[in-house]
């Protein structure tokens, strides 16, 4: 929910300068409660094992298009498995909703990022993802209409 909530946020930002971004309604999405994972900060909060039992799962309506994930090494999966594809350091996973839209979005990130991309993906012809640090040739050969650096809060010091 909450990457739902940042990714329309910054939809909502970026429309002011790229024309035609217009943020989605969680009325776009079937709201399913569904088990959750334990997460990092559990673990850093001393409290390994926490898990939330009624983790909200966003999936999308019939009214959205379809994306399609990749990743080196793996098959393109549908949504949202993205979220358990491993993900390790420089590796890139690309969103696809229509090849042909040359709109697209080159995000270097973290595990944070993951949970992003895919709420982000409505609103490009493609998103990839890299958790490498900056790159000016993935941005060179991606040609893209944005670009990101997300980092999570604590690595900022």
């Amino acid at each position: 929910m909450g990457a739902f909530i940042a990714g329309e946020e910054i939809i909502s930002q970026q429309s002011r300068q790229i024309p035609g971004l217009v943020p989605l309604s969680l009325d776009a999405f079937h709201v399913q409660p569904a088990p959750g994972t334990e997460g990092d900060l559990v673990r850093m909060a001393g409290e390994p094992g926490v898990v939330e039992d009624n983790d909200p799962v966003l999936l999308p309506g019939t009214n959205l298009p379809s994306l399609q994930f990749s990743s080196s090494g793996t098959n393109a999966v549908g949504w949202p498995p993205i979220w358990n594809i491993p993900v390790p350091e420089n590796l890139n996973v690309t969103t696809i909703k229509n090849p042909r839209l040359r709109q697209g979005l080159v995000i270097f990130g973290d595990s944070f990022a993951v949970k992003l991309q895919p709420f982000l993906g409505y609103h490009f012809g493609q998103v990839i993802l890299s958790r490498e640090p900056y790159s000016p040739d993935l941005v060179l050969r991606s040609q893209p209409v944005l670009v990101m650096d997300e980092v999570v809060e604590r690595l900022l010091f």
